[in-house]
């Protein structure tokens, strides 16, 4: 008969648990980052998050890369008017990066050939979320900025925009 130590055991039960955990993951999950997700955008959350329904599923989706203004933050409804007129009722294709600790799907939007997240920035609806946006397309997002502020595009065109990161934080948000 042969004799395991309870430290084996601890080690065999351990790596168990783990291929479970992660096979349970698998199965609860469906969407992995790079999937491409497509279907018609239902509902417009706020500017930088959507309602995507794919056949019977419907994806929260947040907008990668990027920050609009909040509610109830200046030019927060403007926003959410601009992601409306940008999508509301659109067929789109979104690449998921990965998933938010809210449980929302993070990919780049795609009707046709636009790019939803870069034409935000574009027209002045959202900043460069430069926290999470490192890849080289963020550098081309960022000199879209900049000709949005120089040109007062959108929230631009406001008095001292605070950045909806730094906002969120303030006593101005309660």
């Amino acid at each position: 008969m042969v004799a395991f130590s309870k430290q084996c055991i601890q080690k065999i039960a351990c790596s168990i648990f783990s291929v479970g955990i992660s096979v349970l993951l698998l199965i609860a999950d469906p969407v992995f980052a790079n999937d491409v997700i497509k279907g018609t955008v239902v509902k417009i959350l706020d500017g930088d998050s959507i309602l995507v329904r794919e056949g019977k599923t419907r994806h929260e989706i947040r907008l990668w890369g990027i920050d609009s203004p909040e509610y109830k933050q200046p030019y927060g409804n403007k926003a959410r008017r601009q992601t409306e007129k940008l999508l509301k009722g659109k067929l789109v294709s979104v690449r998921v990066i990965n998933q938010d600790r809210y449980g929302r799907l993070v990919g780049i939007v795609h009707t046709g050939s636009i790019n939803i997240n870069e034409a935000l920035v574009k027209q002045g609806g959202a900043w460069v979320y430069t926290t999470y946006c490192k890849q080289s397309i963020c550098r081309e997002w960022k000199k879209t900025e900049r000709s949005a502020r120089k040109n007062r595009v959108g929230l631009w065109g406001g008095k001292n925009p605070v950045p909806p990161w730094k906002w969120r934080h303030s006593a101005n948000s309660r």
